[in-house]
């Protein structure tokens, strides 16, 4: 998860981010947001070592228990987002600014010529 955590940290400060459309932004924020929600499932053990030995064990398991079911969720949640933000960019996503292999002479270079051999 630290990893993920990691890459999505970084992914706003590379070049290919400004190619990502509004929609796949807003599901990198929620992919970053549950990848960091997810680190919940490190509450048990932090919880632990604050009661240790404080006679407090059933409020412990009880406590761990639903940190533990809450940070897997959240770990799903955001490895699932994570999978359909680079499905979406890999299938073909994202706006193009140009063909990959421009013609040398577009439908729009062909239109101009005959308008312009019209008007004389």
């Amino acid at each position: 998860m630290q990893v993920l955590f990691g890459f999505l940290l970084s992914l706003p400060f590379t070049t290919r981010f400004v190619r990502l459309s509004q929609g796949q932004r807003g599901l990198c924020v929620a992919t970053l947001l549950l990848a960091a929600v997810s680190t919940v499932r490190l509450g048990p053990v932090a919880y632990h070592r604050l009661v240790f030995r404080r006679n407090q064990k059933e409020h412990l398991v009880r406590a761990a228990n639903m940190m533990a079911i809450l940070g897997l969720a959240a770990v799903g949640l955001a490895v699932s987002a994570a999978v359909l933000l680079v499905v979406g960019y890999v299938a073909g996503g994202r706006p193009r600014s140009s063909p990959p292999f421009p013609s040398a002479c577009s439908p729009a270079c062909g239109s101009r010529s005959r308008s312009r051999g019209a008007g004389g």
